[in-house]
């Protein structure tokens, strides 16, 4: 089989629309060697079927992809197919990134074009994709679940405010153990207006506001964009500004925003003399990191919202449809929580994903 390749679109290709990636070296995530044919060779027949070409297309390359990749890469390997992922840098993330790293992708002509549905635009550019004749499918996020139905696009993921709704309770639980009665919860997410991350923050305030109506405390739920999608230093700067303004009246931490908000506050926490413990802190997004921080004591729980079933499971409801007519259907990847009672377990599994995706040379920058 051939190497799943990355292709990271420079800021100049995005911007101009340069066409096919035509002659750009593509980097290979199985080494970095480069290769201008790749993308566009006919693939072959494979014992399960013609061989297809499976693009995942995110304006997100970032440290969170880990999972996703290695699950897209288990699954190609498995059929005999080819993966690549093309985008740009979690830092140059905006709407408008997100649609035009699709549209690129899109003029390679893969088989399979998965994408999040971060953003209103992606509509148009997945209907334009499917004209192509290219089976589309969601993973990570869908915020726009009407345009999907009447598209007829499948969306592999969790429900986010179900997981908000499963972390908030013990979350609400945790502080009045502590003997806190009332205080700000800061809900972060790393960039404005993502619906999937502020679904994740509603969830949770559901569950705190109906703890409190039931055991008369009066927690309060603030969103807070913590920058963490433009890069760590500016979450740490961020929340270190937030805990000093806000004193003895923060109890504890949401982090919507996942690794990359993780990242941000535990530095910032160490850098302001706090210890594990002295807040309550709940998160998103199952690494190696995340669940040391929970066994380490600083993060209460994660919500594990499976992220290599999202990579792992649209490549084989693509061939269930390719090789045998049978449309996808979402599926609902769940949202268990992760903490110091099985994050033994999490930890060894996320070892095991990080082992996987060394040898496979996945690149995450």
């Amino acid at each position: 089989m051939k190497k799943p390749e990355t292709v990271r679109l420079g800021r100049r290709d995005v911007l101009t629309g340069a066409a096919a990636f035509a002659g750009a070296g593509l980097l290979a995530a199985c080494g970095g060697e480069s290769s201008s044919s790749t993308a566009v060779a006919e693939p072959t027949g494979t014992a399960s079927g013609r061989r297809r070409r499976v693009v995942w297309a995110l304006a997100a390359i970032a440290p969170w992809n880990l999972q996703i990749d290695v699950g897209f890469i288990d699954a190609t390997k498995q059929l005999g197919w080819d993966y690549q992922k093309v985008g740009l840098p979690v830092s140059q993330y905006s709407p408008e990134n997100v649609v035009r790293v699709i549209n690129q992708a899109i003029v390679t002509k893969p088989d399979v074009l998965v994408t999040p549905a971060w953003v209103p635009g992606v509509a148009a550019a997945a209907a334009a994709a499917q004209k192509q004749g290219i089976l589309v499918m969601f993973n990570n996020a869908n915020n726009i679940p009407d345009r999907a139905r009447d598209l007829g696009i499948a969306f592999v993921g969790a429900d986010e405010r179900a997981g908000g709704r499963s972390l908030g309770t013990p979350f609400a639980a945790a502080l009045a153990a502590k003997g806190r009665r009332s205080g700000k919860v800061v809900a972060a997410v790393g960039v404005a207006g993502n619906q999937n991350l502020n679904l994740r923050v509603t969830g949770a305030q559901d569950a705190i506001k109906s703890y409190n109506a039931v055991h008369g405390t009066s927690f309060a739920v603030e969103l807070f964009v913590d920058d963490s999608g433009n890069g760590t230093e500016n979450a740490i700067n961020a929340y270190k500004a937030k805990i000093l303004r806000e004193g003895a009246d923060l109890v504890g931490f949401l982090l919507a925003g996942g690794e990359q908000s993780v990242a941000g506050l535990l530095p910032a926490l160490k850098s302001v003399g706090k210890q594990p413990g002295d807040y309550v802190v709940g998160a998103w997004d199952e690494s190696e990191q995340t669940d040391a921080a929970v066994k380490d004591g600083w993060i209460m729980a994660i919500v594990d919202k499976q992220d290599y079933v999202t990579g792992y499971l649209p490549v084989f409801l693509a061939w269930a449809q390719l090789e045998r007519g049978f449309d996808p259907r979402d599926y609902d990847t769940g949202g268990v929580l992760i903490d110091r009672s099985n994050v033994d377990r999490s930890l060894k599994r996320q070892q095991r994903i990080a082992a996987l995706a060394k040898q496979y040379g996945v690149k995450l920058a």
